[in-house]
């Protein structure tokens, strides 16, 4: 037995010399890669700017070395781009002697994963603006999705392989209800909410989507189509009525059909596809392919090439992005402690003339919200505010954007949600199934009033009731003193219902359509500033703690992808709701949080 041991010893303090051994090695690898200077990649004269699409477009700043991590851990998600960084390189391009055309390619992420519909059209957008420089935009289509064919469509040719199908069946929106499946497993709900469109508890609570959600999803999801119509029939010459037609009787279309309907040009496989731009554009120097540059080398040399000048006045572009929590943000959570401490840093800077905000954020805890909205309400005394909307914006999300001297918002942009709703869960049931019983002793009627271990008493749910309301008024209040809107007209247009940005455009809730591009030179132009320069925040963290983080993560055996990957994201979007849960008052302004268009 002592032999034993002695043996299970040996083998254990040699397994761990062993890790150790790897792990040192692990990291003298990445320090000597880290340490090799890269080399700049170079735009050859008469480059195509290749922009392969099958990327998240997201709002924050991306750190230069993100491709490396993605390297390091290969999670089958796509790689990550900054929108503002890519709608500036395509502006860019148009004025770079050295591009000769853009080529779109690759699929983006459904809005569920990734890139929305908002960005989409800020793309969209400047691609618009670099045809107008007379240098062609070529398209090469497999297998687009809806939102590929909204930014695919702008182009002059749009190639498709003779095996690929488009999907043209319209867009949909699904909402999962939990009700039933928490009840039996003996977990309850119970909701106080003002608003009668405040349905961010009803995923939680009922097996079905009620009267006032399908009314208010109806009319969102018809104004996303509108703009498609719109924009696609443009683009194709292709009226919306004959466009609607094609939707409702063909749905999908393989290469032929499309052809003729008008949706693309040509067909060519990929090699042909090639072959073809190598007689156009020319050779590149390995004559395999044609002369190009990657969307992902030209932000690097455009990182390389900018010069501006440190002297000039900053407009500060700051990110408000994620479910509002109390206290610090983690995650996809933002944290309503520290973007306020962002807002002070940025106000104790005397080079900062202006400052956009950038929300996309479905909203969250109501004493966060207003957290942000004073410190804001600070800042503001100083610089002008403006707002930019991103995909959501909407109940906190909306609340923070009060405090502004102008919104920006896209027609597709989710926002409105003007209500309040406390979700109450008790677990008094499942005790009961697994007999795991609880006894309470109070020293007053409302004792306990937010603990989870029974349903709060009629008389406390007034008591949580009150305070929705009180809540409520407050957030009303601010919109009509922000919005210079009168508190009669905020009633009609709350209820917590939301609003596509077109129709908050009608209903004063924002002041015009467009982007980030956009909020940026109203920005400007609000604080008089001929020449500027424009830093963001937060920026990205340090490359060690982003590495922490993916090694964490990639335990997580689970890809993400078909039926399994889907079913988990609706359970996992459900898991993190109710965990940022946190407003000390339990009153929330969120808007459904689990809603996916496709």
């Amino acid at each position: 037995m002592k032999e034993f041991f002695r043996t299970l010893f040996a083998c254990l303090v040699a397994l761990f010399l062993a890790g150790a051994m790897w792990m040192f090695m692990f990291f003298v690898v990445l320090g000597t890669v880290l340490s090799l200077e890269e080399p700049r990649p170079e735009v050859p004269d008469g480059a195509v700017l290749v922009f392969d699409t099958t990327v998240n477009l997201v709002d924050k700043p991306v750190a230069e070395d993100e491709q490396m991590l993605s390297m390091l851990f290969d999670s089958g998600e796509p790689s990550r781009m900054q929108l503002r960084q890519v709608v500036d390189a395509i502006d860019a391009a148009a004025k770079d002697d050295r591009i000769s055309a853009i080529l779109l390619h690759g699929n983006f992420m459904p809005m569920d994963l990734g890139t929305g519909y908002p960005s989409i059209i800020e793309v969209r957008r400047a691609l618009e603006r670099f045809r107008e420089s007379g240098k062609p935009i070529i398209a090469y289509l497999v297998g687009p999705s809806m939102q590929d064919h909204l930014v695919a469509s702008v182009a002059d040719r749009i190639i498709m392989d003779p095996m690929g199908v488009i999907d043209v069946a319209g867009l949909s929106a699904e909402v999962a209800y939990m009700g039933g499946t928490l009840e039996k497993i003996g977990v309850g709900i119970q909701i106080a909410r003002a608003g009668e469109y405040k349905s961010a508890g009803e995923a939680f609570k009922e097996r079905h989507m009620s009267p006032q959600e399908r009314e208010q999803i109806t009319a969102l999801l018809g104004d996303i189509w509108k703009q498609w119509l719109a924009e696609v029939g443009r683009s194709r010459g292709l009226p919306p009525e004959q466009l609607q037609k094609i939707v409702d009787e063909r749905g999908v279309l393989s290469f032929e059909p499309a052809r003729e309907l008008g949706f693309v040009d040509e067909g060519l496989g990929l090699a042909e596809l090639i072959e073809d731009l190598k007689e156009t554009y020319g050779e590149s120097d390995d004559e395999e392919t044609f002369r190009q540059v990657s969307m992902f080398n030209y932000l690097t040399v455009r990182r390389h090439e900018r010069r501006e000048r440190r002297s000039a006045p900053v407009v500060a572009v700051v990110y408000a992005e994620g479910q509002i929590v109390d206290g610090e943000s983690s995650g996809a959570y933002l944290g309503g402690d520290s973007l306020a401490r962002t807002l002070r840093a940025i106000g104790s800077r005397d080079d900062v003339a202006a400052v956009v905000l950038r929300v996309n954020s479905p909203g969250g805890s109501a004493i966060a919200s207003e957290v942000i909205r004073r410190e804001l309400e600070r800042l503001h005394e100083d610089v002008p505010i403006v707002v930019s909307m991103g995909m959501v914006a909407a109940s906190g999300g909306y609340w923070i954007s009060t405090e502004s001297d102008h919104i920006f918002a896209e027609s597709s942009t989710i926002t409105g949600s003007i209500g309040v709703i406390a979700i109450l869960p008790d677990i008094q049931k499942l005790g009961e199934k697994i007999d795991l019983n609880f006894e309470t002793v109070r020293t007053g009627e409302h004792a306990g009033i937010f603990s989870i271990v029974e349903p709060r008493s009629e008389a406390s749910l007034a008591v949580i009731q009150s305070l929705v309301d009180e809540t409520y008024e407050k957030f009303k209040t601010l919109v009509s003193e922000g919005r210079g809107i009168e508190l009669e007209q905020v009633e009609a247009i709350a209820g917590g219902r939301v609003w596509s940005g077109e129709d908050a455009l009608e209903r004063g809730l924002v002041d015009e359509i467009g982007g980030l591009r956009e909020a940026v030179a109203h920005a400007a132009k609000l604080a008089e500033l001929d020449e500027y320069r424009v830093l963001e925040w937060p920026q990205p963290k340090d490359f060690l703690e982003r590495l922490r983080e993916r090694i964490k993560d990639s335990a997580n055996p689970i890809a993400g992808k078909g039926p399994a990957g889907e079913l988990r994201r609706y359970l996992e979007d459900g898991r993190r709701a109710m965990e940022a849960l946190n407003d000390p008052g339990h009153a929330y302004a969120l808007m459904p949080q689990v809603l996916r268009v496709r």
